[in-house]
């Protein structure tokens, strides 16, 4: 016995109209607000509640091509193991409900290299505007090419920003000069900052995030008296020399770390591990770990309490973003809460008035906001959470 195909969409508006004995076109009228007023008031919600109770939901692709309008956003991102870039893609989604708006959300790593695959399938969701979220200078270029291409508007939420659009950013440099001044509030003279590793080439400029971490590392400790120094035999940096012999060395130094190879690390936790483990076989005078992120700053202190170093007695280690697995360490970390969800809020109102408003695009707005600082157990020798 054959049975009728099921629509796997759910009831149509040729379905409602059976059950009232009405024509589908008097349906498709009475579900359309710009067409609604063609149709008695009584009529209008009669259909709407049967629709209502038959569970009747509007086919995407029709309402497109009806409206002209998809009310869809794309949202570009990069998780890997990162805490801020996963986070800030929810919050976004639940900014773009609230507006009336759904989001596509992508990952570049299910692309790898095929930048032009991953527009393509934004292309396919008919997107209206795109959030780039955490997406570093190697992929920016590309994609404002497509933006250029398709007059799509955009904007930077914790991306690399050539001040060509709009931009909403966390004052990473603020946080990294805050958290090196509390080490050395808490009597660190030698401090290392340990930069992430996709950043970590021997060539071309180095990525905004990594340039505001390093510059705010950098204002702290010449603040203080001290000076900076880098091991120019894996990276040379502008304006910071290598580092001196034992005798020169000046009582309060910083020194900037990149990991030595890229691709023997799966994740930044490996790669905090290994370059802790570094600088303890090193013998470096080391008494504090700045870390790029919480992931980088959980596999320093691994290794550390592996070499039996106290933390903070011995070596004081912060990291950054609080990750929810930052207060639950063998010893809690101190880090840098960063404002994601103040930070998607207005990427989506303003992707938003891009969308809807035209005009808004020659005038290109960038937000900064603070982080705050969570002082815990591994760099104060008590749990002060804040």
């Amino acid at each position: 016995m054959s049975h009728p195909r099921q629509n796997s969409f759910g009831p149509t508006q040729k379905d409602i109209g059976e059950a009232l004995t009405l024509s589908q076109s008097t349906v498709a009228l009475a579900l359309n607000p710009k067409h609604q007023h063609k149709l008695p008031p009584e009529t209008v919600a009669l259909i709407q509640a049967k629709a209502q109770e038959l569970g009747y939901r509007p086919q995407r692709m029709a309402r497109i091509l009806r409206n002209g309008r998809s009310h869809t956003i794309g949202a570009v991102y990069r998780s890997g193991v990162y805490h801020a870039p996963q986070e800030r893609v929810k919050f976004l989604a639940q900014s773009a409900i609230k507006a009336g708006y759904q989001l596509v959300a992508l990952d570049l790593d299910w692309f790898g290299t095929d930048q032009r695959a991953a527009q393509d399938y934004l292309l396919g969701a008919a997107v209206e505007g795109i959030v780039l979220c955490n997406i570093h200078q190697g992929f920016h270029s590309s994609w404002l090419e497509f933006f250029q291409e398709r007059s799509l508007p955009f904007v930077s939420l914790g991306s690399s920003n050539p001040g060509l659009e709009d931009s909403m950013q966390a004052d990473i440099r603020g946080a990294l000069r805050h958290l090196t001044e509390h080490h050395l509030s808490m009597g660190s003279q030698h401090l290392v900052l340990l930069l992430p590793f996709h950043n970590a080439g021997y060539k071309g400029p180095l990525g905004e995030t990594v340039t505001q971490r390093l510059e705010g590392f950098t204002e702290a400790i010449r603040a203080a008296g001290g000076e900076v120094f880098t091991d120019s035999s894996r990276r040379k940096i502008d304006g910071i020399p290598a580092r001196p012999s034992k005798a020169r060395r000046p009582a309060i130094t910083g020194e900037i770390v990149y990991p030595e190879k890229t691709d023997e690390f799966e994740n930044a936790f490996e790669l905090g591990h290994f370059q802790a483990g570094v600088i303890i076989r090193s013998n470096l005078p080391a008494d504090s770990l700045i870390c790029s992120n919480d992931q980088v700053a959980a596999g320093a202190l691994a290794a550390c309490l592996e070499q039996g170093i106290a933390v903070p007695k011995t070596m004081r280690i912060s990291g950054l973003d609080d990750a929810p697995f930052s207060r639950f360490c063998g010893v809690p970390l101190t880090t840098a809460q960063q404002p994601s969800l103040a930070m998607a809020q207005w990427s989506i109102e303003r992707i938003v008035q891009l969308i809807e408003d035209p005009a808004e695009r020659r005038k290109p707005q960038t937000r900064i906001l603070p982080c705050k600082i969570l002082l815990r157990q591994s760099t104060c020798g008590s749990s002060l959470a804040g």
